[in-house]
This record gives structure tokens, C-alpha cells and sequence, in this order.
């Protein structure tokens, strides 16, 4: 509903994307995100997704790593941060 009323909100597309993600419907997460990377928001915010999909959706733990690692470089003190370095090591483990 939020989209819906607001569809040039960043913000509102993470929030569905969260939403997404804490329920496990990766496919719906994808497709949100997809539409929320084409608003052009903070790539370290579309890694950080992509990260979480990519580990526990498509459990691609290169793809995870690779993702986490963007992240972790355009946002080191971001407060997520130390969610993604565990995330990250998570998704070492995978390959």
C-alpha cells in the first residue's frame, strides 16, 4: 500500500523488502529490490540485500561474499556492519 501511494520512496521499498526477507519469500524480496535498485538508492543498501538473498535464498555463498564485500567497503562503520561480517562468514562457509 505504501508503493502504491509513494512509489519513488527508497524507503518504503526497503521497508517491503525487510518484510519480505523476515517472512522467506526471497522471490518477492528479488523482485522488490529490483524495483527498488532502479530508484537509483545507496548501492551499499542494494549489496546488503543482495547479500541476504543471495546467502539464504539462493544459499550462492560466493555471490553472498561478493555482495557483503561491496557493502563492507562503501559502508565500513555503517551499524549493520557487524551483522554482515557474521553474515559474510556464514556465507563462507557455503562453498
Amino acid at each position: 500500500l505504501v508503493i502504491n501511494q509513494r512509489p519513488d520512496d527508497a524507503d518504503a521499498h526497503a521497508r517491503i523488502i525487510t518484510a519480505y526477507l523476515r517472512a522467506g519469500d526471497y522471490g518477492n524480496a528479488r523482485a522488490a529490490l529490483d524495483a527498488f535498485t532502479a530508484l537509483e538508492p545507496d548501492p551499499a543498501d542494494v549489496d546488503f540485500f543482495a547479500g541476504i538473498i543471495a546467502l539464504r535464498g539462493d544459499r550462492d555463498g560466493a555471490a553472498a561474499v561478493d555482495a557483503f564485500d561491496r557493502f563492507l567497503a562503501a559502508a565500513p562503520d555503517d551499524p549493520r556492519a557487524p551483522m554482515v561480517r557474521a553474515l559474510r562468514a556464514e556465507a563462507l562457509e557455503l562453498d
